[in-house]
């Protein structure tokens, strides 16, 4: 999608909901429950001029990349089957409205976010907006778009590991199946 697709509200607070902070359904699975990572972190990047990408990224040791992988492959499909809680949609707009004001405690930050909303859309007060159009977004929304957006055939995974790593379960793991 685009910048000014009316989903990119809800794939932005399905990114928090997945990965933002500690208590964030991945990083609170990956990190502390199975402790298989030391840190999640994703986003919802959709600029106006190319296609979007919604991404998750995990460090992990290199023996756990098969588990994690499969973790991140079920919290995303658990997106398609469930609604997300009252709870995590409430935080997710929290933590997104939250991000949005500390964007604008510097005045340098302010003129920035006004340039690159003009730039971007043609709205400078688009970010503006953007906080009001979050506030709308259901949990019947975020299911909608993991269901449209975070297919099994769009995946694309990526691995940074060390050059002596035994990679050979991860290779099979990921191999494409003809």
């Amino acid at each position: 999608i685009r910048l000014t697709d009316p989903d990119l509200y809800a794939l932005d607070l399905a990114s928090f909901v997945l990965t933002a902070g500690p208590s964030s359904r991945l990083t609170s699975d990956l990190v502390y429950r199975q402790r298989l990572a030391v840190a999640v972190g994703g986003s919802s990047w959709t600029p106006e001029w190319a296609r979007g990408v919604f991404d998750v990224q995990v460090r992990c040791p290199p023996a756990n990349l098969v588990k994690v992988r499969q973790v991140v492959l079920d919290a995303v499909a658990r997106l398609w089957a469930e609604l997300v809680s009252k709870e995590e949609l409430a935080k997710a707009k929290r933590q997104k409205t939250a991000e949005y004001v500390q964007s604008l405690q510097k005045v340098d930050s302010l003129g920035a976010i006004l340039a690159m909303d003009l730039m971007s859309t043609g709205d400078p007060h688009f970010s503006a907006g953007y906080v009001d159009r979050i506030q709308k977004v259901t949990a019947e929304d975020i299911q909608r778009v993991a269901r449209t957006y975070l297919q099994p055939e769009s995946l694309v995974s990526v691995l940074v590991a060390p050059r002596d790593a035994d990679l050979a379960e991860w290779q099979e793991a990921t191999a494409t199946k003809a």
